[in-house]
Order: structure tokens, then C-alpha cells, then sequence
């Protein structure tokens, strides 16, 4: 199985939910996945990534980025990463994708946009750092890994290597099996 691309990963993204806070009126949008709204001058709303960045573009709503996408927060996150090489910190699954296209697209919503994108690159090598180490660590003695707290892209970037090496371990127990036949 081919990865995905980093585009259709971050279109996968963009039905999360974010909140914006429109600078128009409209009553309720009905959409197949269901309605949206009402828009409300300065009443913040939920919409998806897409719907906010779509505003955004045109100029129709201010994005409010989620709690997460905090420097701060982010910097915690990151100190607590380094600590323990087992584990990965809690972020949300699209974590990387949402950050990069708000990044992008609303960089004038994001507060310290400078020291996020910063914490987020430094926060993303060391999760790199970690899997790496990880899969280094692969005996083929065991029968099943664990990872939680790992985003979509990350899974993404490792998948490829993941499954070659667990096709490579099989290929060699099993033909260390038939030699002890």
C-alpha cells in the first residue's frame, strides 16, 4: 500500500471543526453533512477547516486558532516530549496539518506565530527522533507494537519503512524457521 500524499492527508484534515468569528450574516447553511451556522457579525461560530479557511481567504471571518495551537501549550508539550522516550504527548491526529495550513492561510490570527512555528518543527523532530529509535529497537520477537499519540503524517511518513521492515523480519524468521527443519 502506497502512503498517502501530504495533500491528501491535509485534505483529509479539513473536516475538523474550528472555530471563526464571521464578519457577515447569514442564516444556516444545510449541507449534506448537515448545517452550518447561523453567521453572525462577531458571534464566534464552529465551521469546518475548510468552510474557515475559505472565509478567510475572502476576507468574510477572523479564524480563532484551537487552544492547542499555543505557544506556551506547544512548549509544554515539547519539554514534556523530551522526558520520556516511550511516550508521545497528546496532540490531535490532524495536529500537523491544521497547524500548517493555518500557519499559511491566517498567520495574522495566530498569535507568536513565529515561536509556534518553531516549537512545532522542534516538537516534530523529536517525535521523529523517538519513532526512529523505536523502529531501530524491532527484534521481530514480538507480535504487535503499540504507538498512541502519533498523528496522521507521522504515521504517514513512517508507514513505508514500517512495512518493509516487518516484511523483512518475516521473511527472515521464517526462513530461520526452515532452517531448523
Amino acid at each position: 500500500m502506497e502512503p498517502f500524499t501530504a495533500a491528501e492527508i491535509e485534505f483529509q484534515s479539513e473536516d475538523e471543526e474550528i472555530e471563526i468569528v464571521p464578519r457577515f450574516a447569514m442564516p444556516n447553511l444545510h449541507l449534506i453533512t448537515g448545517d452550518l451556522g447561523p453567521f453572525t457579525p462577531q458571534i464566534p461560530v464552529k465551521v469546518p477547516l475548510w468552510l474557515a479557511l475559505s472565509l478567510k481567504k475572502s476576507q468574510l471571518c477572523h479564524i480563532r486558532p484551537p487552544f492547542w495551537l499555543d505557544a506556551a501549550h506547544l512548549q509544554e508539550r515539547l519539554e514534556h516530549e523530551k522526558e520520556d522516550d516511550a511516550f508521545y504527548e497528546p496532540l490531535p491526529f490532524h495536529y500537523m496539518e491544521i497547524a500548517a495550513q493555518l500557519m499559511d492561510l491566517a498567520s495574522d490570527d495566530v498569535p507568536d506565530y513565529s515561536k509556534i512555528k518553531q516549537v512545532l518543527l522542534d516538537i516534530e523532530e523529536v517525535r521523529y527522533a523517538k519513532m526512529r529509535k523505536t523502529l531501530m529497537e524491532i527484534t521481530g520477537g514480538d507480535f504487535a507494537y503499540k504507538c498512541t499519540n502519533i498523528s496522521a503524517m507521522e504515521i504517514n511518513k513512517v508507514r513505508p519503512f514500517m512495512t518493509k521492515t516487518v516484511d523483512r523480519l518475516h521473511q527472515v524468521t521464517t526462513a530461520g524457521a526452515e532452517l531448523e527443519e
